[in-house]
This record gives structure tokens, sequence and C-alpha cells, in this order.
């Protein structure tokens, strides 16, 4: 039987291993040999719409060459890309403002954000208007739960303290600002917003050892930024129940603004 006569461009060639031309062959599929071919012939960086294109195939033709090649270790199929979020926008002075009337509708309306608005002000004291809209604003327009939130203002009260000193309060400004960093590290479950107060714990307690190596005594270890209070934070499960005591009973020497 006559030898076949193979026309190549002298241009191009397109080599293929004994080892990859074998896999070929007892894989049986001549889509996926296709596909392998026009892939060496894009060196690899073909999208599917090009290889679509070039093979004439539908995107279910494609699929099947694709999952064929992986199956004989040809090819790694890439991996979808996963959906950006949206940015979170920072605070700007284009943040919506609630009115007196907004608010009074919203504590009507959502129980949840009511009882919320009760505990926040067990800790920080009667809010104004204006504060108790940048409350409502992390709550709706940036979606944060009323469990985080809460886990939110305890966490800055802690820090405060920390910093500052006991009985010092943070503002309603300050726990906005930090709201917007939650929201952008995606802590919007009470379950997400624990591991990050757990790790950042964790972190804060490996810092005297790391004074202590280095000689420098007894002073404020806390990072700027992130300082952790010792006291516990207190459950969100308490925060939802109408009929919970008040977890503050020290003085207030300062009122949110």
């Amino acid at each position: 039987m006559a030898g076949y006569v193979l026309h190549l461009s002298e241009q191009e060639n397109i080599t293929l291993s004994a080892a990859v031309t074998r896999r070929l062959i007892d894989g049986g599929d001549g889509d996926a040999a296709l596909l392998y071919l026009c892939l060496l012939k894009n060196r690899g960086s073909a999208s599917p719409e090009t290889l679509r294109a070039e093979l004439k195939w539908d995107e279910a033709r494609r699929s099947r060459a694709e999952a064929a090649l992986a199956r004989m270790g040809l090819v790694s199929a890439p991996k979808p890309e996963e959906p950006t979020p949206s940015p979170v926008p920072a605070p700007t002075a284009e943040r919506p403002a609630y009115s007196r009337e907004d608010v009074a509708r919203k504590l009507e309306q959502d129980a949840s954000f009511s009882a919320l608005l009760r505990e926040v002000e067990r800790k920080l004291g009667p809010l104004s208007t204006p504060s108790v809209g940048k409350l409502l604003g992390l709550y709706e327009d940036l979606g944060l739960p009323a469990d985080v939130l809460f886990l939110l203002v305890n966490h800055c009260i802690a820090r405060h303290a920390a910093q500052y000193g006991a009985g010092r309060l943070p503002t309603m400004r300050r726990i906005e600002q930090e709201g917007y960093v939650w929201a952008r590290k995606g802590l919007l479950s009470s379950t997400s917003a624990n591991d990050y107060l757990n790790a950042l714990h964790a972190r804060e307690q490996k810092y005297p050892a790391y004074m202590a190596v280095l000689q420098l005594g007894e002073r404020n270890t806390s990072p700027p930024g992130w300082t952790w209070a010792s006291p516990p934070r207190p459950s969100p499960s308490r925060m939802i129940r109408p009929s919970c005591a008040a977890t503050n009973s020290s003085g207030r020497t300062a009122t949110a603004s």
C-alpha cells in the first residue's frame, strides 16, 4: 500500500511528540485531535470564541472535545471566571440623607432595625437623627445585617476604649467608616464577622511576645487600626430579643454624634 503524501507548509511547522500522538490515537476522538491541533496552531492562547470560529463548531461540540482532551491529560481547561463583586462605595458627601420621617418609618416597619437601634443606644446613649441615619445607611444601603452591625458597634467600642481609655465612646461617624471596611471585606454574616474578629484578636495576642523578643519593654503593642480590647463580645442573639437586659451598666462619659 502506498504511503500518504503530506503537504506541509514550509513557513510554520507543528510538532507532535510520540507520547501525545499515542494519547490522541488511543483516545479515538477525532474532534479532540482537531481541537488539539487548533490549540497548537494558536500556541494555546486561543479563546473559546476563536476556537469555535476556526473549527466552525458550536460551543457544545467544542466543550465535548475539550473535555476529551482533559480526560487524556493533554490540556487543563481554564477555570471559569468568577463574577466580580460590585465595589463598595467609599463614604462620601453623597451618602443618602435620612430625615426624621424616614427613620420613624423604618423603625415602624422593620422590627430588626428597631431592635438594633435600641441595643446600640444602650451602648452609646441616645443618638441624634443624623447618627441614626448613619446606622440606617450601613443597614439599608450597604446591606450589613443587624447581627453584624451589633458586632461592629461592640468592636468599635472596645477598640476605642483600648486606644483612649475606659468609658470613651466612638462616634457614629467612626463606626460608619469601620462599617465600610467590613462591607469591602465581605463580612455580611455573623459567622464571617466573628471569624474576622477572632483572627484579629489572635494576631494581637502575638505582639507582646514579639516586643519581648525585641526587648522593647511594655508598651502599647496593638498595631494602628486594629486594637482589640479584652472584654468578650456580646452574643448577637441577645440583640434581637426585645426583652434582653442592658449589658452596659457603667456610666457613659460621652454621647455619640
